[in-house]
């Protein structure tokens, strides 16, 4: 899952609609010779009889594939060819095209600036290419293509042994693994705006069992309890407070080590920006801001096991209590 840090976040995430990627093959001369004609022309054809999408994924495996797989050499030569005609053109790249293909046009060439001649250039125009707001984000199962092109995020994946990758990145590429492991499903993924569960907390269900993110803004003076979770959690803090943040983890009984649970104490943190903190499950997090409520707003995110797994997260309903204020781009599929 990706939450975007600011409005200026964009990605390429999931197959783009067999329509879409058919008008690519079609207006788009370079991409066309890369793939080759009998791959693109299965494609359009399977798109203009409005396959079922089972029907269309074998299809879009073959031509995406035979991108992919292509030799560097013609390549490079078919994406500098693309960007001398955009560039050429203004970056209309000619009349009768959808404003979608047009922005994938103009994409095309901010790519290539950042990496020559690479193949993920001309991934693109199979891609969805999406931009979020603040706050906003999405969930991608594993096995689908995606690529952070501009901005930042936080991001939250499942325990896995291998993200595989086969363009824009310097990194080792994994081309055919990545090829015969994707699900080929096409159409633009859901975007998430969070649910408010409580002050200060908002909630990103993304659907998976493995995990949950909440966001946690607090403003200065201000202060929330989150209840114990079913499982283990870890704090990231990306927002720094004007006034000092006291974060205490207070361990239960069947939660926390012998000695918290023999002696009581709390377990305490002036926490800033930066901060990776593991919250032990059964344990209650209090989080506390100093302050007049005129600075800037303590940020940090909150990453469980979903709730939907433990019967309850980290975060589950209003808590809030009051307390004293102490000392206080690689496009790849994972």
């Amino acid at each position: 899952m990706a939450i975007a840090l600011g409005d200026d976040f964009s990605a390429l995430c999931g197959f783009e609609s067999p329509a879409g990627i058919a008008e690519a093959l079609s207006k788009v001369p370079e991409l066309r010779g890369v793939v080759g004609e009998p791959a693109a022309a299965a494609l359009e054809a399977k798109a203009e009889r409005g396959s079922s999408s089972d029907d269309f994924k074998p299809a879009l495996r073959d031509a995406f594939t035979a991108l992919m797989t292509a030799e560097p050499g013609p390549v490079g030569d078919a994406v500098d060819a693309l960007v001398e005609r955009v560039g050429s053109e203004g970056g209309e790249a000619g009349e009768g095209i959808s404003e979608s293909l047009k922005d994938k046009l103009k994409l095309s060439v901010v790519l290539a600036n950042q990496y020559p001649r690479d193949v993920g250039v001309l991934a693109c125009f199979f891609l969805n290419h999406l931009r979020l707001r603040d706050g906003e984000a999405v969930a991608l199962a594993a096995n689908e293509p995606h690529a952070y092109v501009s901005g930042q995020l936080v991001e939250c994946m499942a325990a896995s042994d291998n993200v595989v990758r086969a363009g824009l990145t310097p990194k080792p590429r994994d081309t055919e693994v990545l090829c015969s492991s994707l699900t080929y499903s096409t159409g633009a993924p859901a975007v998430m705006r969070g649910e408010h569960l409580q002050e200060f907390v908002t909630r990103y269900d993304p659907g998976f069992d493995e995990f949950e993110v909440a966001k946690i803004e607090i403003a200065s003076g201000g202060n929330t309890l989150l209840p114990p979770g079913g499982g283990a959690a870890v704090l990231l803090v990306t927002g720094e407070a004007s006034g000092e943040v006291t974060a205490t983890a207070t361990p239960l009984e069947g939660g926390g080590g012998e000695e918290d649970k023999k002696s009581g104490l709390k377990k305490s943190h002036a926490a800033k920006k930066g901060d990776v903190l593991f919250i032990p499950a059964g344990t209650p997090l209090s989080i506390v801001v100093a302050g007049d409520n005129s600075g800037k707003p303590f940020v940090a995110w909150l990453a469980s096991v979903n709730a939907s797994v433990v019967g309850t997260g980290a975060v589950v309903a209003p808590a809030a209590v009051p307390t004293p204020a102490t000392g206080a781009p690689a496009l790849a599929a994972a």
